[in-house]
């Protein structure tokens, strides 16, 4: 997963909390303010939504995770701005093998979505995998050189939280397609499928 993942966020939700009067100094990884900050009342995930569009110059340099954030979390206006860039469009998916089939890989991508075990991408192949191609649940896709899904967006939908899972976004991409390992070393990609007796099945994948 991409390591600025959530940066724009995080740091806009300081800004949005703290206020924007409040200077920060650098001190390794962390923004010290270097005043005492008016704290202002919690800050909603649709307003930091809301403003990473509004002071983000290109929004296809947003991390992926982000765009997922903005898609799940945004007001239907903000998030229906980002898609119209999005639409279309391919994109690597990195991210955890929920299920799998010939045709259709779920895979779980943003951190609430790993965390809950839940796929918030679907991708649709191109063309129907062959049986040895079929990923293991559990299976972690990466970014290139290592084994990577591909995808053109082709959908999104919000889903409103329950009371076991947060409010995300369901994302379908069309076209899809795996590129196979570039790196050099052995490649244990794409293991044997143990038999899925049901897709509720427990498992237990290490975080990438």
């Amino acid at each position: 997963m991409n390591a600025n993942c959530r940066v724009a966020l995080v740091l806009m939700s300081a800004v949005l909390t703290l206020g924007t009067g409040v200077a920060f100094t650098q001190q390794g990884d962390r923004m010290i303010p270097r005043m005492k900050p008016q704290i202002k009342p919690g800050v909603t995930s649709a307003e930091i939504a809301h403003k990473v569009l509004e002071v983000t110059p290109d929004l296809n340099a947003l991390a992926l995770c982000d765009k997922v954030f903005i898609l799940a979390f945004g007001a239907k206006e903000d998030a229906d701005k980002l898609w119209v860039l999005l639409k279309d469009h391919q994109t690597p998916v990195p991210g955890i093998v929920i299920e799998a089939t010939a045709s259709v890989i779920k895979v779980a991508v943003s951190p609430d979505a790993k965390d809950a075990k839940i796929a918030d991408f679907i991708v649709h192949m191109k063309t129907p995998l062959a049986d040895k191609d079929i990923p293991a649940v559990g299976f972690v896709f990466k970014l290139q050189p290592s084994v990577e899904l591909d995808g053109t967006y082709d959908s999104y939908s919000q889903v409103p939280a329950t009371a076991t899972t947060l409010q995300a976004a369901l994302i379908v991409l069309k076209n899809g397609y795996i590129q196979a390992n570039k790196s050099g070393q052995e490649n244990p990609a794409l293991p044997k499928r143990l038999p899925q007796f049901s897709s509720l099945s427990p498992w237990n994948p290490e975080k990438p």
